[in-house]
């Protein structure tokens, strides 16, 4: 699938592209970011790996959008769409962001335009996204964005030798349009 390149006020969303390697080795040895996403890569393959998929190479129902600076073209986070299902019209939404950009607003920006896209266009009906129970940030991002809490994943990720909750959230089209004025 080809995407397109998206704008908020501040931030272009763009297709991956190979210099983004290096951003994501930089972003995902960060300790904070490792703590809400565990993701971390051990070696380039698996780096390359996590590229390809992002890319949609490996997986069509898979793709992931860069995060940059308008004005100076910094790359600050990423968007991930997961197990998008055309039958069903549904989807899983992840994000990341580096920690010197938190607090900022830039990931609400990104994550409304990204909806919009996903809803509109893709003609998502119910859109999903999981949670660290101890990234309270990043649950106050969803509510604000008028995810619903559905409950908790039990034990769904295990990461450094530790079984990890998630808490799932979702957002439907009618609910999206609703509180868009759409």
């Amino acid at each position: 699938m080809k995407l397109p390149t998206l704008e908020s006020n501040r931030l272009i969303l763009r297709p991956l592209k190979e210099s983004d390697l290096d951003f994501f080795r930089t972003q995902y040895s960060d300790p904070l970011v490792q703590k809400y996403t565990m993701l971390s890569f051990q070696t380039d393959v698996e780096l390359q790996d996590f590229y390809s998929r992002g890319c949609g190479i490996i997986r069509p129902d898979q793709f992931r959008i860069m995060l940059e600076i308008k004005n100076s073209h910094e790359p600050i986070g990423s968007i991930v769409i997961e197990n998008w299902d055309q039958k069903h019209q549904s989807a899983e939404i992840g994000y990341d962001l580096s920690p010197h950009f938190w607090h900022q607003g830039f990931m609400n920006e990104a994550l409304t335009v990204m909806l919009e896209y996903i809803f509109l266009v893709l003609n998502v009906n119910r859109v999903e996204a999981t949670v660290n129970p101890t990234n309270i940030q990043s649950i106050k991002l969803l509510k604000k964005c008028r995810f619903v809490q559905e409950g908790i994943l039990r034990q769904k990720y295990y990461y450094q030798g530790i079984f990890h909750d998630e808490i799932i959230f979702s957002l439907l089209k009618d609910d999206f349009r609703r509180n868009n004025g759409q």
